[in-house]
């Protein structure tokens, strides 16, 4: 049995499903990243989106990055939930299909089965779309989300000194909770 940590590599499967989806959310835990799909020999530019944070877990309780499973057709899904840290309101998804129970042990099963790899600050994942076409998804931490921590943790610290003025307490604190909602 393989060892699942953030160095893995390996295709999704229905055996697998519930590890990789935990390494995503330890990988994705309290980090902005960047989501960047293309295409292979690709007409299409690719396409790019940065700012992204794992959502909160949701008031009906069901968490930002979870495992659905489709009876119909016998296929296991990974979604994940991310929010736009520069932007509120704007929410969105990404989902991670797989079809094959096992390691796939044919070229065709290897060929339909998602690849993800875990490397130190990126994941990267091989898939085909719905028309054959081969998919390349790659997410990367943003430096700025340990920036954003750093910032947050000294200005609360700042914010527990006796000997600062209340005037500027008050615009520090104000801006220690702006900043914990772009961290959040």
């Amino acid at each position: 049995m393989p060892t699942y940590n953030l160095r893995w590599q390996g295709y999704i499967t229905h055996q697998n499903i519930e590890q990789v989806a935990e390494l995503l959310r330890e990988f994705l835990a309290d980090k902005v990243y960047t989501f960047v799909t293309s295409y292979a020999g690709s007409w299409h530019k690719p396409n790019v989106h940065t700012g992204l944070k794992v959502r909160p877990v949701l008031r009906s309780g069901t968490g930002p990055i979870e495992v659905l499973r489709e009876q119909e057709d016998d296929s296991y899904t990974i979604r994940v939930r991310e929010c736009h840290v520069r932007m509120r309101g704007a929410n969105d998804s990404w989902d991670c299909t797989t079809y094959t129970p096992s390691d796939p042990q044919t070229t065709e099963e290897r060929v339909a089965t998602p690849h993800i790899k875990f490397e130190e600050n990126k994941v990267t994942i091989t898939k085909r779309d719905i028309g054959g076409n081969k998919l390349f998804w790659v997410i990367a931490i943003e430096q700025q989300s340990f920036e954003m921590r750093d910032f947050v943790e000294t200005l609360q610290r700042c914010l527990q000194s006796p000997d600062m003025p209340a005037e500027l307490k008050e615009r520090l604190q104000r801006a220690a909770e702006n900043a914990e909602l772009i961290k959040v």
